[in-house]
C-alpha cells in the first residue's frame, strides 16, 4: 500500500471515531442515556416543586431585597404664552390719518402698497391686506376710481397711490424713505 492510501485510511478512521463520540454526547444531552461499553445507564432528571407555604415564605424573605423604582416625576416645561403684539389703531386715530403713510389702517386691517401697474385701459394698485387679529394676509387689485372702505383711490403713480376721504388726502408710498433729523 502506498503512503497516500495509508494517510487517507487513518483520516477516515479518525473521522469515524469523532462522529461516534459526537452522537454519543448528543444522545446523552437529549435522552439522558449514557452508553459505556455494553451497559446503558439512564441518568434521571429530578424536578422538585416547593409547597405553597414554603414558596410564600421565601418570597417574603426575597422582598426585602427587591428595589422598587419610584416613578420619575417629569415636570413639564411650560413656556410663557406670548400674546401677539396687536397693533390696532383706535377709530379716532384712524380718522386722523393724513399725508404720506407707509400703511393705511382701516378697522382691524392694515393696507400696504405692494406695486403699481399701468394697464392699457386703466391704472391699478396691488395692495397687501393684513388682518391684525388673525395675522392672515391677502393681496388684491384696486383700480383708480374704486373705493377701499370709505377711501376713494384718486390717483395711481409710479411709487405711490393717493386716497381721498372727506377732506383728507392720504398717500401710500411703495417705498418708505428715512428722513434725517
Amino acid at each position: 500500500m502506498s503512503k497516500v492510501n495509508i494517510l487517507i485510511s487513518i483520516a477516515l478512521f479518525t473521522m469515524l471515531i469523532c462522529l461516534l463520540d459526537f452522537f454519543t454526547r448528543l444522545s446523552i444531552a437529549e435522552g439522558g442515556v449514557l452508553i459505556e461499553g455494553d451497559e446503558s445507564v439512564v441518568i434521571e432528571k429530578e424536578i422538585a416543586f416547593l409547597a405553597d407555604e414554603k414558596n410564600n415564605e421565601i418570597q417574603k424573605l426575597l422582598q426585602a431585597f427587591d428595589i422598587v423604582e419610584q416613578p420619575k416625576v417629569v415636570e413639564a416645561k411650560v413656556d410663557k404664552i406670548k400674546k401677539p403684539k396687536i397693533n390696532i389703531m383706535a377709530s379716532e386715530e384712524q380718522l386722523k390719518q393724513n399725508g404720506d403713510l407707509a400703511g393705511l389702517f382701516d378697522g382691524e386691517d392694515k393696507y400696504t402698497l405692494t406695486a403699481t401697474f399701468f394697464d392699457s385701459k386703466r391704472k391699478f394698485a396691488l395692495l397687501n391686506k393684513k388682518h391684525l387679529l388673525s395675522g392672515h394676509t391677502s393681496q388684491f387689485r384696486l383700480y383708480e376710481g374704486e373705493k377701499l372702505s370709505e377711501y376713494l383711490l384718486k390717483r395711481v403713480n409710479n411709487d405711490y397711490i393717493e386716497f381721498t376721504q372727506a377732506n383728507r388726502n392720504i398717500k401710500l408710498r411703495l417705498f418708505t424713505t428715512n428722513k434725517e433729523v
